[in-house]
């Protein structure tokens, strides 16, 4: 099954609410990174990503991009603020990426094993890690330094009462199935359908 790409965002960060916006919706969201060279002028060999909101199926492009006209709409967090807050890990920084000092410009990354400053062995300054990453690359830069449990869950798709609300099509003719039963015939093909099954055939293909 083909995912529809439907709207990039400048970072993963805004591409993973704007999914779970559309969840909330019931239409069936996923983000995509997608490699589309590497970034100039900052360091050797590093990706460059667009970052895309997916849906599971075509029916939903329309809606969801009316819906991501009002979540652009919504006020948006202050990403800056959101990394200081967080506890990240800096030793899941890519190794190659250079985080140069703010006095004399000597890479500090191999030093960084913490959120502790870091005196550089060059000239003498303090440097604070997460600031210098920041100035240096971005917020970004930081999104692999939060662990797993730190990103947003998906709402739990196999309730009743969630599954009941998504806009899901017949995976035999595509008629939609809105508001029917869990499980059952469709009313177009008159072929079994299981929402349950659908949800995993869609979350597993995006």
């Amino acid at each position: 099954m083909p995912t529809f790409k439907v709207r990039p965002y400048p970072d993963r960060a805004t591409v993973w609410r704007a999914c779970l916006f559309l969840m909330e919706e019931g239409v069936l969201a996923r983000p995509l990174d997608v490699q589309i060279g590497v970034m100039p002028g900052l360091d050797r060999d590093r990706p460059y990503h667009e970052h895309w909101v997916t849906v599971a199926f075509k029916q939903d492009v329309d809606h969801a991009l009316s819906m991501l006209d009002v979540f652009d709409q919504m006020p948006k967090p202050d990403h800056e603020e959101w990394a200081h807050q967080a506890e990240p890990d800096l030793t899941r920084l890519p190794a190659d990426l250079r985080v140069p000092c703010a006095g004399c410009r000597y890479d500090l990354r191999p030093l960084i094993e913490s959120t502790a400053e870091i005196v550089c062995p060059e000239c003498g300054r303090s440097n604070d890690p997460i600031d210098r990453v920041l100035t240096r690359h971005g917020p970004e830069a930081m999104l692999d330094c939060y662990h797993e449990d730190d990103e947003p869950e998906d709402p739990e798709w196999t309730e009743e009462a969630v599954l009941r609300r998504l806009q899901l099509p017949c995976p035999h003719c595509e008629c939609p199935l809105h508001g029917l039963e869990i499980e059952g015939d469709c009313p177009a093909c008159a072929k079994p359908y299981n929402k349950i099954n659908i949800v995993q055939h869609a979350f597993e293909s995006m």
